[in-house]
């Protein structure tokens, strides 16, 4: 909503405001309920996803921004072509650091990553991105920021069928809050729409 509001000068109503407060409490709630009995918290962990929870809406704004002139396609091409030479970049470099840049194409030949990477180039990276590009050509960023709760309930329900970890009483709360959450806010633009376009 900050971002909105600053760089594409876009509102949202205090209703909409609310229901996505609503989901960003069931997120922390589940978060905060959630026994972790691995893993250390460290400051590199805490700053990185500081960065991780200011660059996604960020990204989310600038797509918006930029879809006034490029096609969602085009989006999607050029963040995943910066993505690939960013990251390729950072791995060189850190060959050369280790003075082992004859490995750097190991990972190619290891049968075990081509799931990995089928999964994660396509499915998670260009297929979502592309549909995300798109929806933002189309939805307010604050509407399609209504739906990122869905991907903390569909990796839990994921870890229940894949992983046979178990839903608690805090999963169904959270999950309630950020369905409100997503209905809420799409059911006042829904109406905003009608509103402005009635006009």
């Amino acid at each position: 909503c900050i971002f909105e509001s600053i760089i594409l000068k876009e509102s949202t109503t205090l209703s909409q405001k609310i229901f996505l407060a609503l989901g960003i409490i069931g997120v922390i709630y589940i978060a905060i309920n959630t026994n972790t009995s691995s893993g250390n918290d460290t400051v590199i962990g805490i700053l990185c996803l500081i960065v991780a929870v200011i660059a996604g809406p960020a990204y989310l704004v600038f797509s918006r921004k930029s879809s006034g002139q490029f096609a969602a396609l085009e989006i999607t091409y050029f963040s995943c072509l910066l993505g690939a030479v960013v990251f390729n970049a950072l791995s060189i470099i850190k060959h050369l650091w280790q003075n082992d840049i004859l490995h750097y194409f190991d990972p190619y030949f290891d049968p075990k990553n081509i799931m990995g990477w089928v999964t994660l180039s396509i499915v998670s990276t260009i297929f979502c991105t592309l549909m995300n590009n798109f929806s933002m050509s189309r939805l307010q960023a604050s509407t399609v920021a209504a739906f990122g709760g869905v991907s903390t309930m569909v990796t839990i329900l994921i870890g229940v069928l894949f992983l046979e970890e178990k839903l608690y009483y805090f999963h169904y709360i959270g999950f309630t809050l950020i369905l409100i959450r997503m209905i809420g806010v799409s059911w006042v633009a829904i109406k905003k729409d009608k509103k402005s376009s009635a006009k």
